[in-house]
């Protein structure tokens, strides 16, 4: 079973922390997808066809582990990103609505 942690850095710790979570995902993926394709390589033998689907199913998950963790760290990159152009605005906040051009009702008043 997994649980799900959160927590919080600072704003200019958001790369350095991004940067080491990625840095242990791809370390554990590596060994993983290593142990998986070269320690234990699939064997294409009908003899073997048990065991060769379960190298798939295990390669398979390793991968989708990966990919997920890639999509996180994604997720993490993005609003880091929308909370630096926030920053960059003068107020602080969103920028300033523009105004929607009249409609045909609104020319004929």
């Amino acid at each position: 079973m997994k649980v799900n942690l959160s927590y919080s850095v600072e704003l200019d710790e958001v790369m350095t922390s991004v940067a080491s979570l990625y840095k242990d995902a791809k370390e554990k993926f590596e060994q993983n997808y290593n142990a998986l394709t070269v320690g234990n390589a699939p064997k294409f033998s009908l003899s073997k066809l048990e065991a060769t689907l379960r190298n798939f199913t295990a390669t398979h998950q390793v991968m989708s582990e990966f990919a997920n963790r890639i999509e996180e760290l994604q997720g993490i990159m993005v609003g880091y990103r929308e909370v630096l152009k926030q920053k960059a605005t003068p107020d602080g906040g969103a920028p300033a609505p523009v105004a929607a051009p009249p409609t045909a009702d609104e020319d004929n008043e």
